[in-house]
């Protein structure tokens, strides 16, 4: 079983829906304080 083909037929919004809040919401805050030090320097 190929995940990313998985992925691609299931699609993003399916795929948020098995990942669950919690993983996008980690996914999100890492994206934040990436675009906060980007921002500082």
């Amino acid at each position: 079983m190929n995940m990313h083909a998985t992925r691609a037929a299931f699609g993003l919004d399916s795929l948020k829906m098995i990942l669950g809040i919690p993983v996008l919401a980690i996914r999100w805050n890492d994206a934040i304080a990436l675009l906060n030090r980007l921002l500082a320097e």
